[in-house]
């Protein structure tokens, strides 16, 4: 079985198990449901932390975070996220942006997705393979591919200038890594500026899972280098990740619900 048929194959699954359950049941420990959008707030956290110039590696997920950091002129981003389908979503914001000049995705996905594919043609070899992936999925469950959607979450991230953020992209390498960033990683480049979100909040609270996390941030980034938190299940870390991270970090609060950053020292 080659990638693009296990990623078909779990996204049936993770369709099955929605129409089972009343209640979001997120997937499996690789695979799961998809952010359409960030509830982060971008403008807020990019306002006080400069990306400009800048190396960087960012968890994926809606793939917002990456927009912004282009559009802000970052030199390099990067990209991880634990759930695979996340980089098929993103090459498929890519194309909406490239192709079609809009930045989220609307709301009749199927109609959407299947207009849109007419008229891509893929750059490159990853780009053919999320290509593949989405022609499989449309075809296999139609409609129900809003199944592997969260709903109503908010599009306040929405970059205006699209036509400046699509030559941006256009000369922009994607590096993306189907990692855990809570576990060992072995990912061989230094950054400026690691973005995880809200990764903490799911990190099991024993400092043994956050030595491991704060060994892999350390291990990534430069001197001075800076990991960036959103906040929003949490105003600020749990004890256990303030414990691991004071020797080797300095903490700087960005407002309770914008989040926080460590400064390595």
């Amino acid at each position: 079985m080659n990638s693009v048929d296990k990623d078909v194959l779990m996204s049936g699954k993770i369709i099955t198990k929605q129409k089972s359950f009343s209640i979001y049941d997120l997937g499996f420990s690789d695979y799961s449901m998809i952010y359409p959008s960030s509830n982060e707030l971008l403008n807020s956290i990019f306002s006080l932390v400069d990306v400009k110039d800048k190396d960087v590696l960012t968890v994926l997920a809606s793939g917002d975070q990456r927009f912004h950091m282009l559009s802000r002129g970052a030199q390099s981003v990067d990209l991880f996220d634990i759930n695979k389908l996340t980089i098929h979503y993103y090459y498929l914001r890519e194309w909406s942006i490239r192709y079609l000049g809009i930045y989220y995705i609307c709301d009749n996905r199927f109609d959407f997705i299947n207009s849109l594919l007419k008229i891509v043609e893929p750059k490159t070899e990853e780009e053919q393979l999320s290509y593949n992936y989405w022609l499989q999925v449309i075809n296999l469950f139609k409609k129900d591919i809003d199944l592997l959607f969260f709903d109503e979450y908010p599009m306040s991230n929405k970059i205006k200038d699209i036509s400046s953020l699509n030559k941006v992209l256009d000369k922009s390498e994607v590096n993306f890594y189907n990692v855990d960033i809570s576990n060992p990683v072995e990912i061989n480049k230094k950054y400026d500026i690691v973005y995880v979100s809200n990764i903490q909040d799911y990190i099991p609270r024993d400092v043994h899972n956050f030595v491991i996390y704060e060994e892999n941030l350390k291990r990534l980034l430069k001197d001075k280098g800076v990991v960036v938190s959103a906040n929003v299940r949490y105003f600020g870390p749990c004890d256990e990740e303030s414990i691991v991270f004071k020797p080797d970090f300095k903490y700087h609060d960005l407002g309770n619900i914008v989040g926080y950053t460590y400064t390595r020292r």
